[in-house]
């Protein structure tokens, strides 16, 4: 299924590891560059979380390797209805390992995954019933082995939520109380009196136009370092790769110089031409 039929299609994709049955479900508005992606990111020891530490999709292929694990396309479908349906496939398969599910998913999907509290700065919250720890994700496997789950123990979560009603319910002491204009010149005196003290701006001064045209002419005015220009050209030429044209049956068409100058002679996409070159199509 991961091949250029499914180019440019949005939609939901699994990961699967074939020895164990372990997913890892996904969206994206391009699923044939995602799952290309991740193959990657995978094979070069590089998908890793925020903190630098690997992902547990990292850990699995290193331990089973490659061969072992399988791409697919669950869902076709629009870019409005990713979250819904990616929700929908990790609770059908049980892959979010917060709530105790056996894969590789680190939330519920869709906008969920924008409001876990038990994720703190890339590391993740356990705790086995008395005590809470906060680990990197990689170290997940360990702890569930010593009794400890994902999840903020339940009267850390009570407090959480006591908390937020005092600051934003009703028990606030400013609950459904409008400022009076009292409260408002008592603010802008404050404010003007600290705009004479020289600590606050309370409006950025514009530049005049004789100011602006200094600067300009201060920049055009700097000389140019050729050595820099040079290093410059020299580095790009080194990373442009010289373009090979064929036809269907493999006969040699032309070369060119590089990705740029074959697009504008042929008129194909530079990203088609990338993506050809990369096997893509293959």
């Amino acid at each position: 299924m991961c091949n250029k039929f499914i180019y440019k299609n949005s939609g939901i994709y699994t990961i699967t590891n074939k020895i164990n049955g372990h997913r890892y479900i996904g969206q994206s508005k391009n699923i044939y560059q995602r799952i290309n992606s991740h193959k990657n990111l995978l094979r070069n020891h590089r998908h890793i979380y925020k903190n630098g530490q690997p992902s547990l999709l990292q850990k699995a292929w290193d331990k089973y390797g490659e061969e072992n694990f399988e791409f697919k396309v669950l869902q076709f479908c629009s870019v409005t209805e990713l979250n819904k349906n990616e929700q929908y496939w990790i609770d059908l398969y049980n892959t979010n390992r917060a709530n105790g599910g056996m894969g590789y998913n680190l939330n519920n999907g869709g906008a969920g995954r924008k409001h876990n509290y038990s994720t703190v700065n890339g590391k993740i919250v356990v705790n086995n019933g008395s005590i809470q720890k906060f680990i990197y994700p990689n170290e997940l496997t360990k702890y569930e082995e010593n009794g400890y789950v994902h999840g903020i123990l339940e009267k850390n979560k009570q407090k959480m939520i006591n908390n937020r009603e005092i600051l934003y319910g009703e028990n606030h002491p400013a609950w459904n109380k409008p400022w009076t204009q009292e409260h408002r010149d008592r603010i802008m005196e404050g404010v003007k009196k600290a705009q004479k003290e020289g600590k606050y701006n309370w409006k950025r001064k514009k530049q005049s136009e004789e100011t602006k045209k200094k600067r300009i002419d201060t920049l055009k005015s700097k000389p140019v370092n050729k050595n820099s220009l040079k290093a410059l050209e020299k580095i790009a030429k080194n990373k442009r790769k010289s373009v090979v044209q064929l036809d269907m049956d493999l006969n040699y068409i032309a070369t060119y110089s590089g990705v740029n100058k074959a697009s504008e002679i042929t008129g194909a996409s530079a990203s088609g031409i990338c993506q050809c070159c990369k096997g893509a199509f293959l």
